[in-house]
């Protein structure tokens, strides 16, 4: 396995740039990964929808105090993209599953990080709490991506596959309520679920994806593939999303007594 590293190094920060338009997207910068670790970043690109407008008309967004970002691997969905059958990833990589997506520990934007864990103890996310971050600014969130490796030649396993985009799932979280609705969170993920029903910002419209390329040039196509090869797309699956994207104790939740929208 290779253990190149890239060296572009996102920082946590606020950056004062031209106000983002509110159809932005949360996306990862610096995404795409090739058989070698990353340093990569979440970009927060606005807060929830307005809900409440001032004196002269003009929308009041709240601000986002809380992230919670799932990597899927309860039981995903993996789809080829040229013919659309499932496919089976431990057939296509040696390593898919946990450990892939660690946050780097900075406070500027949320003063506590929590690292998602299985049931064996393994990270599958992150959550953040105590947040600040406000509309008409950019709110980074950096990222230690762990590489996929694709199988190789000296494995029994031969796979024509030279791409995996994987979709994780993440909300910026404005307001603690028991059921998110609009203004409540922006929730980027495929569709709804049971435990988030509601038709919110930024479900159906996940811009969010890691792009796990093979590296041709060190690990090249067998032969049986005749230079052909296929990219496959990964979901998370509701099981997944209910069970690992709400913050235990904190969100989605009843809120606080004299804080409707806590910290």
């Amino acid at each position: 396995m290779s253990s190149k590293t890239n060296t572009v190094l996102p920082a946590l920060i606020l950056s004062a740039f031209a106000a983002q338009p509110v159809s932005a997207h949360d996306v990862i910068l610096n995404n795409t990964i090739v058989e070698s670790q990353t340093l990569s970043t979440v970009l927060i690109q606005h807060s929830c929808d307005a809900t409440t407008f001032d004196a002269n008309g003009n929308p009041i967004y709240p601000e986002v105090i809380a992230y919670s970002f799932v990597f899927p691997t309860v039981e995903p969905v993996a789809i080829r993209d040229d013919n659309g059958e499932a496919v089976d990833l431990s057939n296509i990589l040696q390593n898919y599953g946990p450990g892939i997506v660690t946050p780097f520990w900075d406070t500027r934007i949320f003063k506590t990080l929590q690292l998602k864990k299985d049931s064996l103890g393994n990270n599958i996310g992150f959550s953040a709490t105590g947040g600040h971050y406000q509309q008409c600014f950019n709110g980074e969130v950096p990222l230690f991506i762990t590489p996929l490796f694709f199988w190789d030649a000296d494995s029994a396993i031969e796979t024509c596959a030279t791409q995996v985009t994987v979709k994780p799932v993440a909300a910026d979280i404005c307001k603690i309520t028991p059921v998110p609705a609009t203004g409540d969170a922006n929730i980027w993920m495929e569709h709804t679920t049971a435990k988030f029903p509601n038709s919110l910002h930024g479900i159906g419209e996940n811009e969010m994806r890691l792009v796990f390329k093979r590296d041709l040039e060190h690990n090249p196509l067998p032969a049986s593939c005749n230079g052909k090869g296929f990219s496959v797309t990964v979901t998370a699956s509701d099981k997944d999303i209910d069970a690992n994207l709400p913050i235990p104790n904190y969100w989605p939740a009843q809120p606080k007594k004299g804080k409707p929208g806590h910290k």
